[in-house]
């Protein structure tokens, strides 16, 4: 047993496990987490299914990462917990008394004479030290005064402040993993859909993206309203990085796009030969729409918002961007095929036609409408406020440590023939020049004292 808690309160075992955990949580870094197989065999080749069996494309839930943190919140647990009980001593339970011979192993000390009677020293040094923000303590024994005067003695819990917040954070990190999830919800404009787990729904009133003058995306916004029991109960405009959060929920501004399955098309007809005409129809993919007088009848049948094509020939959408919007649209005039073709909204000149259609008919593509969505991305992570609390708790050590830095001064004061002899000694572990010109300044004002 003895060896264990030796080995576990070593200081070079916590630096080793504290340098493999770096190295392994920037290897999760680098590789993407969360992935399908085939997206990692696409990006690493072979190299994928080693990944995947390490349990690097899933790091933080991997049994060898969660070992790891186990084993270094059991190190800093055993180094808190081996020397607490000392530090608690002497921080609530000092020892006031000093024998002579322990002044001499004090780094600081001095040994001087007074005038003044024992009652009058001790109360001019109570003066000082008190002035100086020191705690005193004092004690006395047989025809000799003791005085311990302390500050700032918080500072000796420095380290296991920091230990305490990294265990807290770990625990955070546990719970997280454990019962934390996030789930993306798409909604359109004026739809409401209930969250998942929760007992409440979300509304989008309002989305609106935002462009630089290039063309390209500057931020999404969303109105969104919580919904429960058809009332509303919170409106906010989230965008990214400025998320909602209600009842442990955070939904953040994840994206945007646009249902493409049956967008609105304007299409302009015309003839410039045998009785000229021009008109525009607004029609939704799929359906039809009649021009009577005409006896012309407008089918677009297809729409692809980013039009290529394969090297199959195949017509296909690059993206979901409406980066080249194309249509294909068939014309039936008085009961015969008068078109039938792709219409480009960019590219007009690109315009096709089927070569074995005889008809003057033109048709072109002149707008088009479809319904957008945002992407909201849930999160719930009850894991959060252990994570806050314990970087919190860390910040508070670091300060107490570096700081915050205990000072302690011990004077034994005794009669000597006829004058007062004082023994005078102080204890620091940092910032030792600035302890020094203090402890200097205490003896120099009470020899200046009367």
């Amino acid at each position: 047993m003895k060896s264990m808690i030796k080995l576990f309160s070593s200081v070079k075992l916590a630096i080793f496990l504290l340098i493999v955990i770096t190295l392994a949580t920037i290897l999760g870094t680098l590789v993407p987490q969360g992935g399908s197989p085939e997206a990692y065999k696409e990006k690493y080749g072979d190299g994928a299914a080693v990944l995947i069996n390490l349990g690097i494309t899933r790091l933080y839930q991997s049994p060898w990462y969660l070992t790891l943190l186990v084993l270094f919140s059991t190190n800093i647990t055993t180094c808190s917990l081996t020397r607490i009980k000392p530090k608690f001593n002497k921080a609530f339970k000092p020892q006031v008394i000093i024998e002579e011979k322990k002044f001499n192993a004090l780094s600081l000390k001095k040994i001087f004479k007074s005038h003044q009677p024992v009652p009058r020293v001790k109360g001019n040094l109570k003066e000082i030290l008190k002035s100086k923000g020191y705690k005193i303590r004092e004690k006395s024994e047989q025809d000799r005064v003791y005085l311990l005067a302390r500050k700032k003695f918080l500072g000796l819990f420095g380290s296991d402040t920091v230990h305490l917040g990294i265990l807290i954070v770990i625990i955070g990190g546990f719970i997280s993993g454990a019962a934390g999830s996030r789930d993306n919800l798409a909604l359109t404009l004026e739809e409401t859909k209930p969250v998942p787990g929760a007992d409440f729904s979300l509304k989008l009133n309002n989305f609106e993206t935002l462009y630089y003058p290039d063309g390209s995306v500057k931020d999404w916004k969303s109105t969104l309203s919580i919904i429960k029991n058809d009332q509303r109960i919170l409106t906010k405009t989230i965008e990214v990085n400025h998320p909602l959060s209600y009842k442990g929920f955070v939904f953040y501004q994840s994206g945007y796009g646009w249902n493409w399955r049956n967008p609105q098309v304007e299409i302009m007809i015309g003839r410039k030969t045998e009785n000229p005409f021009s008109e525009s129809v607004r029609i939704k993919v799929g359906e039809k729409a009649l021009i009577k007088d005409k006896h012309i009848e407008i089918n677009p049948m297809y729409f692809v918002p980013d039009f290529v094509l394969t090297e199959e020939k195949k017509v296909t959408s690059r993206s979901l961007e409406p980066n080249n919007p194309a249509v294909y649209v068939k014309a039936i005039e008085k009961g015969e095929l008068a078109f039938s073709g792709w219409l480009f909204l960019k590219y007009p000149e690109f315009n096709t036609r089927d070569s074995q259609v005889n008809s003057n008919l033109s048709l072109k593509f002149k707008d088009f409408k479809a319904e957008s969505y945002s992407v909201i991305q849930i999160a719930k992570d009850p894991g959060v406020p252990f994570i806050w609390t314990g970087c919190t708790f860390v910040m508070l050590g670091l300060f107490l440590a570096f700081y915050y830095i205990p000072r302690e001064l011990k004077f034994m004061i005794k009669k000597e023939s006829q004058k007062t002899k004082i023994y005078g000694g102080g204890i620091v572990k940092k910032a030792k020049d600035s302890f020094k010109e203090e402890f200097d300044q205490i003896i120099l004002s009470f020899r200046e004292s009367k």
